[in-house]
């Protein structure tokens, strides 16, 4: 914990996001401290893997920020700060552009290393007083017990404009917090003019780019919602192009949100009304749309700008009883802030297993099957309940028929009519593959968007008339630096294996849409007719344990599905399926999940990694990769068992 004497921003923001235990400390301390100081049971009931199809973004700029402000020294082989510390240096390009007759100063540059924070704010304050026209990169404001470093400031016309940088696509709900506090800050301020505050965004431009590129947009609105906002299918033939498609999206990103597809017509939240406690564009934006509950949100926002000052007393308190020498406490209850309404907690997962160590059994389950919404974390707080009752269920994401069929009453479902007519559609042929990805800001391909999903491996393993056991499997591994279309061609034609035959994957969400973008970069007749039949034959292995499809449900997978889960299942009931498929223990390997895989990957890319030590990473990355799709056939085979077991 760094010992400050000012509540900072990223305090302010904990106090929404983090259980109390935790505010002062920054994310990685956290994350350190859970797992040296608690000896966690082996729990795998989550995997990352499970969502894989769904986009995700991390702010590698609030990453970095965080992590510099609370660390002397970060991490420089964490790929994040690589790119955080690129973002920053872009952001600072797009703004001097932005405002080119602007002279600027950047308070992080050499001539301020060794200014104290006291320092910095006498200097940033006579910086705006003695020029009518400048921009400050980083200034300080200190306000009572308060400190805060805005991205960016412009002063210009009277104008003081508070511009702070996300390394998003997308203006978030939680990004109000830190646009409040700023203001909280900066405004009171011993200003020589009567300046007018203007507070803004600049976030990633949602945008086709050339490889190695990256661009910004500045938007003073906002989302009003806690996920990103993503473009509905259903409005996909009202755009005649999919660069239309891409321009509605980006708009939606920006904050300019419409009812109909017509980009001028928008209804947009901006952050200068909410801050002023002027509701007037929500209640239009709730008129055009009865879905949105303008009631719920004005309360919201009305509770954050009128209690600012009781949080800060709250944080302070807490901050002054704090020991110098204070560590991250080993038992913590379950808090609605684990699952608040600005963002689930980073920590969400990790907690889970310490719930479950100390006899929390709501955390066992996966939430499709059992509540775990910020309602069902009240009650658990409220009445410190930790044996799982039926009235914790009733939530709108808990199965309470599945649970109680197959947890209180400790039984397996198992739909055989179903699970048949499933095998049967399933082709003579087979070929089984999965996609490893990374996912930069920065494009690591020509003409693609922010945060695409390019991918970087595929394993490949078609179905023969020889032994199981001597399938071969096709490993394919690009250097990051170096994919091209003919990268994508390989793919391709490696999976491709004519229309008579069926193309096994794992959750096929996400392998469909990487083969959909490859249509589109590669663009040749012949490669979209592979693609369609490829997608057109997609064979989901997934589709048996989904619980929702109700056709396998394992008690003892506690409603979760991911192939991960399920292997370590096979390899505990039936060893010789295991074996015969050549499958390994996920938690044996160097290279353990999706997740890991993307961040060795994603070094490279960013050329941390020297041409020894990336062959040596592409060996394992191989492996796992590989353990993929031999899971597949081992998961076919576990089914198959598992049928003729139920009907003998």
């Amino acid at each position: 914990m760094k010992k400050s004497k000012y509540i900072g921003k990223y305090d302010y923001i904990g106090y929404y996001t983090k259980q109390k235990e935790m505010w002062f400390f920054s994310n990685a301390e956290i994350i350190a401290g859970i797992k040296s100081k608690i000896n966690l049971k082996i729990y795998d009931g989550y995997d990352e893997d499970d969502n894989l199809d769904q986009e995700d973004e991390f702010d590698v700029l609030e990453y970095y920020r965080e992590e510099l402000e609370n660390n002397q020294e970060i991490d420089d082989n964490d790929p994040r700060i690589i790119e955080g510390r690129i973002i920053d240096s872009k952001t600072k390009e797009f703004v001097c552009n932005k405002y080119k007759d602007i002279k600027y100063t950047d308070l992080e540059s050499k001539e301020f290393k060794f200014k104290t924070m006291e320092e910095l704010y006498l200097i940033t304050l006579d910086l705006i007083n003695l020029n009518e026209e400048i921009i400050l990169f980083q200034p300080v404001f200190i306000k009572n017990n308060m400190i805060t470093k805005c991205d960016a400031l412009v002063k210009k016309d009277g104008i003081l404009r508070m511009i702070e940088t996300k390394a998003t696509s997308s203006t978030k709900l939680h990004h109000y917090l830190d646009i409040l506090y700023q203001k909280n800050v900066i405004e009171d301020q011993p200003f020589n003019d009567n300046l007018l505050f203007n507070y803004e965004l600049c976030i990633i431009k949602y945008e086709k780019l050339l490889k190695d590129q990256i661009s910004f947009e500045i938007t003073p609105y906002f989302n009003i919602t806690k996920t990103a906002p993503s473009f509905n299918t259903k409005f996909n033939d009202l755009y005649r192009s999919y660069d239309e498609i891409i321009e509605a999206i980006s708009m939606l990103k920006t904050g300019n949100w419409f009812v109909q597809p017509n980009i001028t017509k928008s209804f947009p939240v901006s952050f200068n009304s909410i801050l002023n406690n002027d509701f007037t564009e929500l209640e239009i934006r709730g008129n055009e749309s009865p879905r949105t509950n303008v009631s719920e949100k004005i309360e919201l926002f009305l509770d954050l700008n009128n209690n600012f000052d009781n949080v800060i007393d709250e944080l302070w308190n807490h901050k002054i009883s704090m020991d110098e020498e204070k560590t991250i406490p080993i038992n913590f209850k379950p808090s609605i802030q684990d699952n608040g309404d600005f963002k689930k907690s980073q920590f969400w997962n990790d907690l889970k297993e310490i719930y479950i160590n100390q006899g929390y059994e709501i955390f066992k389950y996966s939430g499709t099957i059992v509540d775990q919404s910020k309602k069902a974390l009240e009650i658990i707080n409220a009445t410190n309940k930790k044996k799982l009752v039926e009235d914790d269920i009733k939530g709108k994401n808990g199965n309470k028929i599945l649970y109680e069929k197959c947890f209180i009453k400790k039984e397996d479902i198992i739909n055989k009519a179903n699970c048949r007519n499933l095998l049967n559609i399933k082709k003579e042929k087979s070929v089984y593959f999965d996609f490893e990805t990374i996912n930069t800001s920065i494009r690591s391909f020509d003409n693609t968007l922010p945060f695409s999903q390019i991918i970087t491996q595929c394993s490949i393993i078609k179905s023969s008339n020889d032994d199981i056991k001597n399938w071969h499997c096709d490993n394919l591994v690009i250097d990051p630096r170096k994919i091209s279309l003919e990268w994508f061609k390989l793919i391709v034609d490696s999976i491709y294996n004519g229309s008579n035959c069926s193309y096994i994957v794992y959750n096929k969400n996400f392998e469909r849409s990487r083969l959909e973008e490859m249509k589109l970069y590669i663009n040749e007749i012949d490669y979209i007719k592979k693609i369609n039949i490829i997608n057109n034959n997609l064979y989901d292995l997934a589709d048996f344990f989904t619980p929702s499809k109700n056709n396998i449900i394992l008690e003892e997978l506690h409603g979760f599905y991911s192939i991960k889960k399920v292997l370590a299942l096979i390899e505990k009931e039936n060893p010789d399926i295991f074996n015969l498929c050549k499958c390994k223990d996920y938690k044996k390997l160097e290279i353990k999940n999706g997740g890991i895989c993307q961040q060795e990957t994603t070094k490279r890319f960013f050329n941390m990694l020297i041409d020894d030590e990336w062959n040596r990473l592409k060996e394992q990355l191989k492996i796992y990769c590989e353990n993929d799709v031999r899971a597949m056939i081992a998961v076919e085979l576990y089914i198959n068992w598992i049928l003729d077991k139920k009907e003998n």
